[in-house]
């Protein structure tokens, strides 16, 4: 049995920005954690009502374009791997 889900988080104008630049792909329910590089975000498949989680880069080294370059290519060697413990990569996009 599965707990129930945590209620989510009165959107804050980072999650609210995150909702409009995913298009509506994605429900963004709140945020799970982050570090030096990145936000991570709990969110679920629009259509699918799939769980997700989202990892958006820190908007002050969004304009980095090395950073940029190196957060690309993480997404890009995640989505090789095939692992029951590893997330699967099933989207990367760009905004603004």
């Amino acid at each position: 049995v599965l707990p129930a889900p945590a209620p989510a988080e009165v959107p804050d104008d980072a999650i609210a920005a995150l909702r409009r630049a995913t298009g509506g792909r994605y429900v963004v329910e709140r945020r799970l954690g982050g570090g030096g590089m990145a936000t991570v975000y709990l969110a679920r498949h629009a259509l699918l009502d799939t769980p997700l989680a989202l990892k958006v880069l820190h908007p002050h080294l969004a304009g980095d374009p090395e950073m940029r370059t190196r957060f690309r290519r993480e997404a890009e060697a995640a989505a090789r791997l095939q692992h029951p413990h590893v997330c699967p990569i099933v989207d990367y996009g760009v905004s603004g």
